[in-house]
């Protein structure tokens, strides 16, 4: 994969400051807990970050859970990371505890970049002007959603994205803005579903420092009875 860089863990911080468009592996012996991860994020962080301050989620088939896809064994679509927050993060962390010996649970990415080329300019137009709502949860509480368009520009040019999309949600057009705001957030909707990812499989202590914004991600398909055991952190 173009976009993937493979390190040493002491030079990770160092790889993300020159590239901040490609998705930086490192291998981890033995595989981190908690505590590890929450040290990389707090070294990583542009500001100061204590390491327990940092929230890291457990990612693992939990079958007793019938109300998040991460949790099931069910594929996982393709996102980014803190859609409904003013400013998501500009990283974000998976690193793998356990993988999955069934061969599930394969990480999978498309670029930012590759959706833009592919869209026609009425797409991208509304995209970056319109702005649409994007929920934390599907409860109808709205206090936490966040308004605004689906591609922003970085300071140095590059496109960023804003997306999540499901079974249960589409953002929807707040404010059209003169665009073909709807018809936009469809055709993405459509293209992305359709779109043939890159697939990484992390093996157990690969840890992965993607982009986020630059690249949609999601997972395969866990195995049945999967004891997969990926932790995720955001990096600000």
């Amino acid at each position: 994969m173009d976009h993937m860089r493979t390190v040493d863990p002491d030079k990770i911080g160092v790889a993300a400051q020159e590239d901040q468009d490609s998705i930086i592996v490192a291998e981890f012996d033995p595989p981190l807990e908690t505590q590890g991860v929450q040290e990389v994020v707090s070294s990583l962080s542009t500001h100061a970050t204590p390491p327990d301050s940092v929230d890291v989620r457990v990612i693992e088939y939990t079958p007793e859970v019938h109300d998040s896809t991460a949790l099931s064994l069910d594929r996982l679509t393709s996102h980014t990371d803190g859609s409904f927050l003013d400013q998501p993060p500009p990283w974000f962390i998976l690193s793998c505890r356990r993988a999955d010996v069934g061969g599930g649970g394969a990480s999978t990415f498309i670029p930012v970049d590759d959706i833009v080329g592919a869209a026609p300019s009425w797409v991208v137009d509304g995209l970056a002007q319109a702005e649409f709502r994007f929920l934390k949860t599907y409860d109808g509480d709205l206090t936490d959603s966040f308004v605004g368009p689906v591609l922003t520009r970085r300071g140095d040019g590059a496109w960023l994205m804003r997306w999540r999309a499901d079974h249960l949600y589409r953002p929807e057009p707040v404010r059209d803005n003169g665009t073909r705001a709807a018809d936009a957030a469809a055709w993405l909707h459509e293209h992305v579903d359709a779109a043939e990812p890159v697939v990484h499989a992390l093996g157990d202590g690969h840890l992965a420092l993607i982009p986020n914004g630059r690249f949609l991600h999601g997972r395969t398909a866990l195995s049945s009875g999967s004891r997969r055991r990926i932790f995720r952190a955001w990096v600000f």
